[in-house]
Formats: structure tokens, C-alpha cells, sequence
């Protein structure tokens, strides 16, 4: 009696045919698991979650060049400014 595959080790195929006119034809055929399928969503998730600090220090970067008083680490202080009577700002912490 042959023993089947456990369900998350069986392979699963996909096939896909791309034809634009009649002369250019793609065919494209892939094989994973169920396993394999939970790895590459666990690799698309890590590259997406990376992707906001990556831009994030790049703006901050960008920003510090531009305005000195800006931080170069991209967090500003947390700084109070009030207007006096003549419509100047005060810093007041």
C-alpha cells in the first residue's frame, strides 16, 4: 500500500502560458509546497517590512543637509515655540 505524502510536503504544480500573436508564446511551470509557499511569504514580508526604515534614513539624511537645525538621526526634539507680541517666535524649551 504506497503512503501518501504529508499534506504540507506535497508538491503542487502551477502552469501559465502567455501568447501574443502567433508567433511569440511563453510557457511558464512551477512546482513548490505548501512549506515553500509559507517561506517566500515570510521573505516578502521581511523586504517589505525593511523598506520604511530604509527610507526614513534617507529623508532624514536628505533633511539634515538641507536644514542644520534638523537632526541627522531623523528624530526632532520635541521644542516649544511661541509667538510674543511682535509676532517673533520664542523658544520657551
Amino acid at each position: 500500500m504506497p503512503t501518501e505524502p504529508h499534506p504540507l510536503a506535497a508538491p503542487q504544480v502551477t502552469r501559465a502560458t502567455l501568447r501574443i500573436g502567433d508567433k511569440f508564446l511563453m510557457e511558464a511551470e512551477t512546482r513548490t509546497t505548501p512549506l515553500g509557499l509559507l517561506a517566500i511569504g515570510g521573505l516578502v514580508a521581511a523586504i517589505l517590512l525593511s523598506v520604511p526604515p530604509i527610507v526614513r534614513a534617507k529623508r532624514a539624511r536628505r533633511l539634515a543637509s538641507v536644514d542644520p537645525a534638523f537632526p541627522a538621526d531623523g528624530v526632532p526634539s520635541a521644542r516649544l515655540l511661541i509667538e510674543d507680541s511682535s509676532g517673533a517666535p520664542e523658544n520657551c524649551g
